[in-house]
Order: structure tokens, then C-alpha cells, then sequence
């Protein structure tokens, strides 16, 4: 029975996980003809949450739930990379001012020492990073691909089923995830009916 039980665990790690592909597949080819212009400040953020959520959640014992993480580490990193030279180049000072705060709470984390905090530290990190790629998709909605913000929500989701130590220190930042790219893809479909409505 415990082996079934592992066997499905894993199996929806995997399916999170391709879910995590297809949507950077979708995204990636949009960002490099330049239709879909990514914020570097947001991506950099997630690189960095990626690789601190996957981190937590193996030392949190989620087992297969946080392959999902370790796919995004990659996906995020590239987007970021590309983002720095080509993506979206109208900085404002609230970016930065949620950039800031993003890395004080980045910098709040590396000196907590235990778990809980350093969970609902990164989950701040997560909210404040969203802020810079919202508020550009709010003005320039047609700019973003929905498609990787929309998978999101289901393959965390997923993921949440795949783990094997249920925890606060284990679901908190996927709840997250789940409840900030709803939120985002509602908006950009509003704003983009807004938009056609106008033009």
C-alpha cells in the first residue's frame, strides 16, 4: 500500500513538473521574437525563490512535490537572463521600491535560522517580486504571454498532492503561488478586454 502510495506520489510530482515545461515552452518562444517582453526584476526574484522553495521543501521532506521547483530554478534563470538584455526596459521607482524590499526580505531570510519564518520570509520575497511584472502586464497587458502565469495555479496545485510531509513549511509558499497567478491571469484577461474595448 505505502508503495502505491510513493508511486502516486511521484507520479504527480511529474506531471507538475511537465506541466512547469509546457509553460515556458509556450512562453519562451514568444519571449525571444519579442512578443511577450518579460520584467528582469520579477524573473531575477523567482530564480532566487526557485532555488530557496526547492531547497526547503527536500530539507521539509516534500519529496516528489518539489521536483516541480527544481524546473522552475531552470526556466526562470533562462527567462531572467534574456529578460536583462531584451525584455522589458521601463524600470519605475516602484519597481525598484519592490525590488528592494524583495531583496531586505531575501536578506531577513539568510539570517533566519528557523523554518517557519523562512518560509513566510520567501513567500514575501515571492508577493514583491510579482509587483514589478504586474504592474507592467497592468499597462501593457498584450506585452505578457498568459499561458505559463495560467499553468501555474494547476501545476501548484498538483504539486500540493505530491507531497509526503504535509507542513505549513511545505505548502505555504505553493498556496501562494496558486492565489498571486490567478490573481494575475484574471487581471491580464480584464485589461486586455479593456483594451480591445478602447481600441
Amino acid at each position: 500500500m505505502m508503495h502505491k502510495m510513493i508511486d502516486a506520489k511521484e507520479l504527480l510530482g511529474t506531471i507538475a513538473s511537465l506541466l512547469s515545461i509546457v509553460g515556458f515552452a509556450f512562453y519562451m518562444p514568444k519571449m525571444f521574437s519579442g512578443q511577450t517582453k518579460p520584467h528582469a526584476f520579477s524573473w531575477f526574484v523567482w530564480s532566487f525563490t526557485a532555488i530557496i522553495v526547492f531547497a526547503t521543501q527536500v530539507a521539509g521532506g516534500a519529496g516528489p512535490g518539489a521536483w516541480l521547483f527544481a524546473v522552475e530554478i531552470l526556466g526562470c534563470s533562462t527567462v531572467f537572463c534574456w529578460a536583462l538584455a531584451y525584455g522589458e526596459k521601463g524600470y519605475t521607482s516602484s519597481d525598484w521600491i519592490a525590488l528592494t524590499l524583495a531583496l531586505l526580505s531575501l536578506v531577513s531570510w539568510i539570517t533566519t535560522k528557523t523554518l517557519m519564518p523562512s518560509v513566510i520570509l520567501i513567500t514575501l520575497v515571492e508577493v514583491f517580486g510579482f509587483f514589478p511584472t504586474f504592474r507592467k502586464s497592468f499597462d501593457k497587458p498584450f506585452e505578457e504571454s498568459a499561458v505559463v502565469y495560467a499553468l501555474s495555479p494547476p501545476k501548484c496545485l498538483i504539486s500540493l498532492f505530491a507531497i509526503e510531509h504535509y507542513a505549513l513549511t511545505t505548502t505555504l509558499y505553493p498556496i501562494a503561488i496558486i492565489i498571486l497567478n490567478t490573481g494575475f491571469v484574471t487581471m491580464l484577461w480584464i485589461r486586455r478586454r479593456q483594451k480591445q474595448r478602447i481600441a
